[in-house]
């Protein structure tokens, strides 16, 4: 199953970041990927990934007057939103690989000190 969700987001990343477009495809990668952009697009892409929700009709108008088109402005939106989302579902996957890891750790160190194989409960299996 995990295949097939890699595979799906492998083709969002190829349509977003290398499909046809008007935004350099190697602008919107480094966009997705958190490295060096030029301003304001760089302000502009901290405040989507940190901040979406504070973009205003000024921000959008800040990039128009250095001479993005509404077209950039949304591939470079999506990118910035892509990226922030692939990085946040690496670390809640880190997060549960962390905590299976430290559960499997933890569930046999009770079994080992357990002689009457109770669970952490306390309940008989």
């Amino acid at each position: 199953m995990a295949d097939r969700y890699a595979q799906l987001m492998r083709r969002l990343q190829e349509s977003v970041l290398y499909g046809k477009g008007q935004l350099d495809p190697a602008v919107r990668e480094a966009l997705a990927s958190v490295a060096v952009v030029p301003e304001p697009l760089a302000s502009y892409a901290e405040k989507v990934r940190r901040y979406a929700y504070k973009v205003t009709d000024e921000d959008i108008q800040a990039l128009q007057a250095v001479g993005y088109s509404q077209d950039q402005i949304l591939e470079a939106t999506l990118s910035i939103a892509l990226g922030a989302a692939q990085m946040r579902l690496d670390a809640g996957l880190r997060a549960l690989d962390e905590a299976g890891e430290a559960g499997e750790v933890s569930q046999v160190s009770v079994e080992a000190s357990d002689g009457d194989a109770h669970s952490e409960s306390g309940m008989n299996r």
